[in-house]
């Protein structure tokens, strides 16, 4: 036979690995990842209609670079405007 324990070893692992690999990614998985990029948009979304929370997360850069700009008024003029509208 002419192989050495060696060699099976490898062969097996390399066998072993290509099942790995060529397995489907399972339902669960891929339920999972869209789930998590629905939150990771809902969460952006909530960012960008809160600015004072995207403020204080300090995710205030890139396309959310604006929200200090549209920070809440807080002085006792603001919050009458505020209740006005």
């Amino acid at each position: 036979m002419g192989s050495s324990r060696r060699e099976f070893l490898f062969n097996s692992a390399a066998v072993l690995a290509l099942d790995v690999i060529s397995r489907p990614v399972s339902a669960a998985q891929m339920a999972d990842a869209q789930l998590e990029k629905l939150f990771d948009r809902l969460f952006e979304g909530v960012l960008e209609i809160s600015p004072q929370l995207a403020v204080t997360l300090g995710r205030d850069s890139g396309s959310l670079s604006q929200s200090r700009m549209r920070l809440d008024d807080e002085t006792p003029d603001g919050q009458a405007r505020c209740l006005s509208c």
